[in-house]
């Protein structure tokens, strides 16, 4: 994806162009209410499959999407174009999706952004329409929308085919959907999605072989409700599956690997109790958990997992957390901290030396526990934080001596992602490289501005809602 950073390159020029064709085919379309539309589409079609290569295909189709989706939000309530609108948009759509596509892609990576993110749509209504046209996804990751009841989550044309499955607008009867088709199904993320009822737990015990839970943020599911589900899949078995023993096979040989806990590698809840984590405890081979309102609950029992590498913790207490940072953090590759109260990064900088991407992320400033000297960090006699091994750092701080005092510790950063109130973030980025001796920085991310640092020059690239791109490099 580099080459879309620079808008002089020949890729990136082809996408704009293409773009701008797919903006005018779309308003013509709709505007003349042409009657032989889906012919027009097939034409589309045809161009896109013919001149966009397959191996780019998943790059290349969110800067694809993103016209056909403006035009949709600016015609869809126009009172003269809303019928045509609503009925020639999703042929559209489905005709810039290459058909080598297998990922649809509708959620912004905040954490760990890439230049594909700034190209994603951040509404998925009109995609939730057209997916009864698609065929062949592996992944479909459905981003918030303003959902009808005609908005229903249709799977047929990759149900035999579908394997990752994330929404922030999930509603049960999607569950209901996927459990009926979805068969291959490995990997769930329904976090922040407000439309969930207990009833979807049900369904979620009809997936035998699901390696990611994540309900982070979903509040909706009572505590009972919870254990249900903790208990079915630490108990449940399994039919026979590829690598997996039989029930029989399984008991004869007292095996635990016929239970689904066994597959579980991903997983997030919401307000956990002492009693739900003793059972996660369970689950021994967890790579990453993720945790919303943990506020009474200590976490320590899970100490007991020896493959934990990733940890997310939002809206919490820190104290929680900390004894178990004392006993695995040096086993931690990644730790993500979003508004935990508390937070103590001398803390995490003792007993944590092992991560290589680090999350720091408040809305209050008093919510990170600094020393008191931070800002005059460059004297000798201010502790500084030691992040030995950090090579991403996500900092959103409100205070920019913070994140000055905390990138202090990272000698090895190689991507900065951070979101604090600056003039000028390439003086940021100058300052920090010359005086911190951050010989690695690669790139930084700051709104819709990205800077991008090699040895012999800078280039600041800053991305408009339009899906255009504005270059500015200076020789070093």
């Amino acid at each position: 994806m580099a080459t879309l950073y620079n808008p002089d390159s020949l890729t990136n020029m082809a996408v704009r162009e293409m773009a701008n064709y797919i903006t005018y085919f779309m308003n013509w379309t709709i505007m003349i209410n042409h009657k032989h539309y889906q012919e027009a589409c097939d034409h589309l079609d045809r161009i896109i499959n013919r001149y966009v290569p397959p191996l780019m295909a998943n790059s290349l189709t969110p800067a694809f999407i993103r016209p056909v989706n403006q035009c949709y939000n600016k015609l869809k309530n126009d009172t003269v174009f809303k019928s045509n609108c609503h009925k020639i948009a999703p042929a559209v759509l489905k005709s810039v999706i290459h058909k080598s596509t297998k990922s649809l892609d509708c959620i912004r990576n905040t954490a760990h952004p890439t230049p594909l993110d700034y190209y994603k749509v951040t509404n998925s209504d009109l995609i939730y329409k057209t997916l009864s046209l698609l065929h062949g996804l592996r992944e479909l990751r459905l981003g918030i929308a303003q959902r009808t009841d005609d908005m229903v989550l249709d799977v047929r044309g990759f149900r035999d085919t579908l394997e990752e499955f994330a929404s922030r607008s999930c509603w049960d009867r999607d569950f209901e959907t996927l459990a009926k088709y979805c068969k291959r199904l490995r990997c769930v993320d329904i976090s922040s999605s407000e439309g969930i009822t207990e009833r979807a737990v049900d369904y979620i015990l009809m997936f035998e072989q699901l390696e990611e839970i994540n309900l982070c943020q979903v509040r909706s599911l009572s505590e009972d409700t919870l254990q249900r589900l903790l208990k079915g899949l630490a108990e449940g078995e399994v039919s026979k599956g590829e690598g997996l023993r039989t029930c029989n096979e399984a008991a004869s040989s007292k095996s635990a690997w016929a239970f689904r806990a066994q597959w579980l590698k991903i997983f997030g809840c919401n307000n956990p109790s002492d009693h739900h984590i003793t059972t996660i405890a369970q689950f021994r081979n967890l790579t990453s958990l993720a945790f919303s309102n943990v506020l009474n609950t200590s976490l320590t029992p899970l100490h007991v997992l020896k493959h934990l590498q990733n940890i997310f913790l939002k809206k919490s207490k820190f104290i929680c957390v900390s004894e178990l940072l004392i006993s695995i953090g040096n086993q931690l590759e990644c730790l993500n901290i979003v508004d935990v109260s508390g937070t103590d990064c001398s803390f995490i900088s003792d007993n944590c030396q092992s991560l290589t991407c680090l999350h720091l992320c408040f809305e209050e400033v008093e919510d990170l526990c600094l020393p008191r000297d931070y800002r005059q960090a460059e004297q000798a006699t201010v502790p500084v934080p030691d992040f030995p091994n950090v090579e991403c750092l996500q900092l959103f701080l409100r205070d920019p001596h913070a994140a000055d005092y905390i990138v202090t510790g990272c000698k090895n950063l190689r991507s900065l992602n951070i979101q604090t109130k600056f003039s000028d973030i390439r003086l940021f980025v100058d300052g920090i490289r010359e005086r911190k001796n951050l010989t690695r920085l690669e790139e930084v991310f700051w709104e819709d501005v990205v800077v991008m640092c090699s040895q012999k020059e800078c280039c600041t690239f800053k991305f408009h809602s339009d899906g255009t791109t504005v270059r500015n490099m200076v020789q070093k």
